[in-house]
């Protein structure tokens, strides 16, 4: 209720960033469910285009990652990359946290572990990585939430504090 959203699924080049393919949706809907109706329409919107889809990567984010988003990209014959959520593997985030490595992605050094895992039946490449940008900006979430929380427990002190109030 506190959230004016809307979804955007979006293509891009990836030198340019030059959009080949957009589609906005309602912010309430379950993005595993939109990337299912737009998947197809993005490969044939990247074939009309002349675009060979079996050289180009589709990268989603983990709330588009589902086992039947990842058959149907394969079903449809495209390369992937997906996020997967901590909550559901916490396995691998407890392997990872004492065999992470500085890695150079873009001239940059982050700390990152590569494996090789089974997920949903696939042998599929793993690299965990920790975002400090990430962790800030949910920590300022937290803060915010806190505060929010705080505020309303106070409100409602006031008012249990001074019983004519209620009357």
């Amino acid at each position: 209720m506190d959230l004016r959203q809307i979804g955007l699924a979006l293509v891009v080049t990836k030198d340019d960033m030059i959009p080949l393919f957009h589609h906005s949706y309602e912010g309430n809907m379950n993005d595993a469910k939109v990337f299912r109706k737009v998947i197809e329409k993005i490969k044939n919107r990247l074939e009309t285009i002349g675009a060979d889809t079996k050289n180009h990567t589709i990268v989603f984010d983990r709330g588009n990652n589902s086992k039947k988003n990842i058959e149907l990209v394969e079903s449809l014959g495209m390369k992937y990359v997906g996020a997967l959520m901590p909550f559901h593997h916490k396995s691998l985030v407890e392997e990872a946290s004492t065999r992470l490595e500085e890695t150079e992605v873009n001239r940059k050094t982050i700390m990152a572990y590569r494996t090789f895992k089974n997920i949903w039946g696939r042998d599929m490449t793993v690299v965990v990585t920790i975002s400090d940008k990430l962790k800030e900006g949910q920590i300022r979430g937290i803060h915010t939430l806190l505060a929010s929380c705080d505020a309303a427990i106070s409100k409602i002190n006031r008012i249990l504090s001074n019983p004519n109030s209620l009357i």
